[in-house]
């Protein structure tokens, strides 16, 4: 492709990447979705010289639960097979020959076969179709590379590629000497959904150990008694498609003591909620998008992780890895302590002292913690209070 490519963006990240390789200028069309070119002002400028958005759809999920959220895409789905419409004129107008699509999830984006097949005499011509499918944050690396190539500056690929993991890097040399917290990203509550794909990855990298999908599947609902065998020690809050602030109004909800739902009651009981060890971010932006954004995903994750220690804070701050999000991310408020449960108290006095156990103060039985199953290794399938686990024996 000798001249400069007419690059037609059917997901956000994809967008992103193509305005971190310095081609925004290329770009003839985007998704309604689209928000970073590689940041809000390269946004910004690209919708000032009047950037076409090709995609729309009839989900307003700003005044829906997401309870109604998931019954709507669900329905949605099951329906049509995708929550997206695509404007054929502004498509044909736009005469791409490079098109860049996605086959992870057909309700993050439209891929590139619905457009293709949908709009095949208008697209006629387009000479590279690229579907992005990365699942791990050295497939999402890979994926710089291949939008580089098809777009014809391979350079910038390798460049850009190098950045992205030095950074991951940068914050794995941080973290290593420390602990490594049994952490759950979730990225949706209504029904609870862990996060899969790259992010277990992200988790890893911040210095925690992902307490599910640690091969990093598709993500997977859970329900809260699920969440609650998991134990984690550190809770993000990170949904799909939502930013900060929807998250973590969402979240708070949960922990209103008026809110009598079963959910809230159930959140209301976990451990981190109770030690303060539960934080809300951006879920759009750091975590569910394979760009270039997942590397301040993993700080981001790292500064939540590790908020207690002063020192390694102020590594993370000082390191090249540092993002300036501060914005995109904070600490819930917990409940107080008369909201929580007499064993669970104790068992986290018994944490914090080593101990392998600790007496119930309802029942005056011996229960064995955390600590002495995670030193045992294995579990017993006795289904025990505190099994880190999984209760995968358990029958």
């Amino acid at each position: 492709m000798e001249a400069a490519p007419r690059i037609l963006s059917l997901l956000p990240s994809a967008t992103e990447i193509v305005g971190a390789l310095g081609l925004a200028d290329c770009l003839v069309g985007v998704t309604h979705e689209c928000d970073l070119c590689p940041d809000e002002a390269g946004m910004a400028a690209l919708l000032a010289r009047g950037i076409s958005r090709v995609t729309n759809s009839s989900i307003d999920t700003a005044e829906m639960t997401q309870g109604e959220i998931d019954t709507v895409v669900n329905a949605s789905v099951a329906e049509s097979g995708s929550l997206y419409g695509f404007d054929a004129d502004v498509i044909d107008r736009a005469r791409p020959d490079v098109v860049l699509s996605q086959t992870l999830c057909s309700v993050c984006a439209p891929s590139a076969d619905e457009v293709l097949s949908a709009l095949a005499d208008s697209v006629a011509d387009v000479e590279g179709v690229l579907d992005l499918a990365p699942a791990t944050l050295e497939g999402v690396a890979e994926s710089f590379l291949a939008v580089a190539d098809v777009c014809g500056v391979p350079e910038r690929g390798a460049e850009l590629r190098g950045q992205f993991l030095q950074r991951i890097a940068d914050i794995e040399r941080i973290v290593a000497p420390k602990p490594r917290p049994r952490t759950l990203l979730l990225e949706w509550l209504d029904p609870p959904f862990d996060a899969g794909h790259w992010v277990p990855d992200q988790i890893r990298a911040a210095g925690g150990l992902p307490v599910t999908n640690v091969l990093g599947g598709r993500s997977a609902r859970l329900s809260w008694d699920d969440v609650a065998r998991l134990d984690p020690d550190v809770i993000v809050i990170a949904c799909c498609g939502f930013g900060l602030g929807r998250n973590l109004a969402d979240a708070e909800q949960l922990l209103d003591s008026e809110n009598s739902e079963p959910a809230a009651e159930a959140f209301r009981r976990l451990r981190a909620v109770h030690d303060g060890r539960v934080f809300a971010a951006d879920g759009n932006r750091l975590f569910a998008r394979p760009s270039p954004s997942l590397a301040a995903g993993a700080w981001v994750l790292a500064r939540c992780i590790y908020d207690r220690d002063p020192d390694l804070v102020r590594a993370l701050e000082s390191s090249e890895a540092a993002v300036a999000l501060d914005t995109s991310w904070a600490r819930l408020r917990s409940p107080t302590t008369e909201e929580t449960p007499a064993w669970l108290l104790a068992h986290e006095a018994a944490i914090q002292s080593g101990s392998e156990a600790y007496i119930d103060p309802d029942s005056g039985f011996r229960v064995f913690t955390r600590i002495a199953h995670e030193r045992r290794g294995y579990c017993c399938g006795s289904a025990c209070r505190h099994c880190p686990y999984d209760h995968e024996q358990v029958v």
